[in-house]
């Protein structure tokens, strides 16, 4: 399900919350930057993994059950 931004992503979706705030405080605060682009689940794990690739953020792995799509 797509939201407007990752604002109402994290107001609206349990697992999506519960995922963002298990990621560092600097992911967290990055991530903010972008909150237009991100609008589902998929757009939050791929920026995750954008941001640790480019600004060499500690990974942050989950298992791949961690949402339910």
């Amino acid at each position: 399900m797509d939201y407007n931004n990752l604002t109402q992503l994290l107001s609206e979706s349990y697992d999506s919350r519960r995922y963002f705030m298990n990621l560092p405080n600097d992911v967290q605060l990055e991530l903010h930057k972008y909150n237009d682009s991100i609008r589902n689940s998929a757009d939050l794990t791929n920026m995750v993994n954008k941001l640790n690739a480019d600004n060499g953020f500690g990974a942050v792995e989950f298992p791949h059950e961690y949402f339910m799509y």
